[in-house]
């Protein structure tokens, strides 16, 4: 059938859109600058006249655009208006054939083919023939050479055509299957070739047809810094494609907590492989599940961003979709980050704590201010299954662990804080377990009536009168307390133990602040005081402590009476 006429169209495209300044103004004066870019689109035009067509289009500034049919017109027309106009589905239901236009022995006039249909075309003597196809989303590329002239060795081969690498072919049935990834939307060009240099008169025959991915949605995500954020609790859909894919995807956790990340389905014969690691910075997060059990558990520490990568452990690749389950457990620990003493977190001497191992060999740290000493009782209300939570205390300032005062195997840690100041309480589990379920402390903090501490040395004892009252205690254990009292004469002084805490025996002792030997005590033996004869004016040094090296929060007082 002879052609009776050719199509051309004409595309103006304006790059400065006209705005209205007003009302009265809607359209620019005869003084406006407009840049306009001419396009011709051709529908239908022999090789000639496509020539002519492409030369006016360039001395125009713009695109010449070639078109087939009238889906493929559709699809030209948005192309050239610079936005996307759907004229055919990516995924074309109905299989269309597209016959080769010559000239197209280079990328630049490449005839544009559906990705599901079939291709005719000769090659000449020297010639090759390239198509370009446009996809909207990655998936699975496959064409067979159904048709091949005889005595040719027909070679297919395709590349982005944005630029890249020739695309691999998954295909190993034969070489007239040719099977591409193409890994995200955009267009790409489709060579053939001889690989011979051979020719002939007779057509080739392509069948192509194409398989999307069944998720496209988080792509491209193929690398950390393209991550497609994901939720904790909802599902997760993607696939390894092209081969050598990994998919990324990132997770903002409001607090710290258990992430686990099941394998719910996976293309046969693939292993899916997962990891976690902090977005800003550190290494993979240890897997806290059970072996063999498909799924992958990690602790994350603290609020954050978290990165998930998922890849194919052996390399494999497959347009068939992965689904990953994700549940996140909160921890109910409202303290973190207190990994060490130095971001400890403060806490009142008396109130609970409820805080998790977690991750394993995580360390909590807690910092009390106190301004008196006492006595600091923490008690483990409750722990975890199998586990067994180690309390320790230590001063801020720097020095040894407190010794434990309370009973073996109460279940509590009580310690007595000699003097004012900050003190560090760390919390571990003693076997390294770790849980996002919560341990339980209650706290209590006894103050010590003792106002005259530090006193623990007759360098620093406190100045008393020689009349009146002291009400003091023996904390901690080992404590002795000194007071100074300054006489204008020689005279008789009485020190009177009048209460003491129930099993404590508070013993008392006097000398000479220069220098000198205890004073002797004259009292009656057994009535509970001390009385001595200060010789001569000045300075003498009272001593209390507990005679069998007992401690107590409870208080002594002492009556003085001096004649």
């Amino acid at each position: 059938m002879s052609r009776l006429f050719t199509i051309m169209f004409l595309s103006i495209i304006v790059l400065q859109p006209i705005q209205a300044q007003n009302d009265t103004d809607p359209i620019p004066t005869q003084q406006d600058d407009i840049d306009i870019e001419v396009h011709i689109i051709g529908f239908g035009v022999d090789a000639e006249a496509e020539k002519q067509l492409r030369e006016m289009s360039a001395a125009a500034g713009g695109q010449y655009h070639s078109s087939t049919d009238s889906d493929d017109l559709t699809a030209v027309l948005g192309a050239a208006a610079g936005v996307q106009v759907t004229g055919q589905s990516t995924e074309a239901p109905i299989s269309k054939s597209t016959e080769e236009k010559e000239p197209n022995n280079r990328a630049e006039v490449a005839t544009r083919i559906y990705l599901s249909g079939k291709v005719t075309g000769k090659l000449g003597e020297h010639d090759k023939d390239y198509y370009i196809v446009e996809v909207d989303e990655g998936g699975e590329w496959r064409i067979d050479l159904s048709q091949i002239p005889d005595g040719l060795h027909v070679s297919l081969g395709v590349y982005p055509a944005a630029g890249g690498s020739w695309l691999r072919s998954q295909s190993r049935e034969n070489e007239k299957s040719f099977i591409v990834d193409l890994p995200s939307a955009g267009q790409y060009v489709l060579e053939v070739r001889e690989k011979n240099s051979k020719s002939s008169t007779e057509n080739y025959l392509l069948d192509t047809s194409y398989t999307p991915v069944p998720d496209a949605t988080a792509e491209p995500n193929n690398r950390a810094e393209t991550a497609f954020p994901i939720t904790a609790d909802a599902p997760i859909r993607g696939s390894i494609l092209p081969k050598g894919d990994v998919d990324y995807y990132i997770f903002d956790a409001l607090q710290a907590g258990e992430w686990s990340i099941v394998i719910e389905k996976q293309p046969p014969n693939h292993q899916i492989g997962l990891g976690v690691y902090p977005a800003y910075g550190g290494a993979w997060y240890s897997d806290r599940s059970e072996q063999g059990d498909n799924k992958l558990v990690v602790d994350l520490p603290r609020s954050g961003r978290y990165i998930l990568k998922v890849n194919e452990v052996n390399g494999k690749r497959s347009v068939s979709g992965y689904e990953l389950g994700s549940v996140f457990v909160p921890s109910p620990d409202n303290y973190e980050p207190n990994d060490k003493a130095e971001i400890a977190s403060t806490v009142p001497g008396t109130g609970e704590i409820v805080a998790t191992i977690l991750p394993k060999g995580d360390h909590d740290y807690y910092a009390f201010q106190t301004d008196k000493a006492g006595e600091w009782s923490i008690s483990i209300k409750s722990q975890p299954k199998n586990h067994q939570i180690d309390l320790g205390v230590y001063p801020a300032a720097g020095g040894s662990w407190l010794p434990d005062r309370s009973e073996a195997g109460d279940n509590r840690l009580v310690v007595d804080l000699p003097s004012p100041g900050r003190y560090i309480l760390r919390a571990t589990e003693k076997n390294g377990k770790r849980s996002v379920l919560p341990y339980q402390l209650a706290a209590h903090f006894t103050p010590s009536p003792d106002n005259y501490e530090p006193n623990n040395n007759p360098v620093i004892a406190k100045t008393i009168p020689a009349n009146g009252t002291v009400v003091a205690s023996i904390l901690p254990k080992g404590d002795s307390d000194h007071y100074a009292v300054d006489v204008p004469a020689p005279g008789r002084w009485s020190i009177t133990i009048d209460e003491q805490a129930p099993n404590m025996h508070i013993g008392l002792g006097v000398y000479p602040a220069a220098g000198g030997s205890w004073l002797r005590d004259i009292s009656e033996a057994g009535d509970n005081r001390l009385v001595v004869d200060l010789p001569s004016p000045g300075r003498y040094i009272l001593r209390a402590t507990e005679k069998n090296g007992k401690r107590s929060v409870l208080p002594y007082r002492l009556k003085m009476e001096f004649q």
